[in-house]
Order: C-alpha cells, then sequence, then structure tokens
C-alpha cells in the first residue's frame, strides 16, 4: 500500500517528506524508507519524528512552509533535525494497569504504587525518563 502511494506521488512529485511516529513505537518509519528504496522516480525522505503526539504537526506545518518557500529537501529535513534538538514531548498516563502492560511499570512497580495511593499522573518523556511524579491530578 505504501509503494502504489508512492508511485502514485512520484507521477506528480520529485520528493516527498513524510513525518512519522517515533520508530520506537511504530513500524512505519521502516516500511517507508524500505518503500522509498523499491519505487522509481520520487525521492522518498522519511522522518522520524520521536514523538507521537501532536509535536508532529509542528514538523509538518514547519516542512510544508519551508517546501512552499522553495527550500530543497535536504534543506527542510535539516530544519526538522533543528527542531528535533529542543523539542519535548510529554503524557499523563491515565490508569496504572495500562502501564504495567505496556511494559513501562513492572509488577512490583504496579503494586507499590496502588498501595501508595499514586494516582498514575506521572508525566513522562517520549523516551521514558522520568520528569516528574505527581501523586495527585491537583498538583497540575
Amino acid at each position: 500500500m505504501i509503494t502504489e502511494k508512492l508511485e502514485e506521488l512520484a507521477g506528480d512529485y520529485d520528493a516527498v517528506i513524510s513525518v512519522h511516529l517515533s520508530s520506537g513505537i511504530s513500524g512505519t518509519y521502516q516500511a517507508v524508507l524500505s518503500a522509498g528504496e523499491m519505487v522509481e522516480g520520487i525521492d522518498v525522505y522519511p522522518y522520524d519524528s520521536e514523538l507521537s503526539c501532536m509535536g508532529q504537526g509542528f514538523y509538518v506545518l514547519e516542512a510544508a512552509e519551508l517546501s512552499q518557500a522553495g527550500k530543497s529537501p535536504e534543506e527542510i529535513i535539516n530544519r526538522l533535525d533543528d527542531i528535533k534538538k529542543t523539542i519535548r514531548a510529554y503524557f499523563m498516563a491515565d490508569d496504572l494497569s495500562h502501564l504495567q502492560r505496556g511494559g513501562r511499570l513492572n509488577g512490583a512497580q504496579a503494586i507499590v504504587g496502588s498501595l501508595l495511593q499514586v494516582k498514575p499522573y506521572s508525566i513522562l518523556l517520549i523516551n521514558n525518563v522520568p520528569f516528574e511524579k505527581i501523586r495527585t491530578r491537583k498538583k497540575h
């Protein structure tokens, strides 16, 4: 399906930049990278946003603006890399069970958290490094 879309785009465009979910949580980036090597007539620049949230949208908006300004794909990718150095994404988990099932907490951590009535509103960076642990939502 990705290959078909790239072949379709090759009829109208010389290059495509596609911004994807973090390659750490999705295989789409790698799939587009592989598909791009198979399609003739178009240069494919898949971009690993290293995010899974609205931050990806900022990459897309910046890339579109730069493209309209006549920047090359390489210049656009370089700008996205500059943004990546400073952008941070955070998320709040609503339930300890989801964190345990997803492998972010082991069983002991989940039990202790439940015993202490820790509300799972910890703010986490996308690369799994804790930013701040909060016991209740009120602290926000």
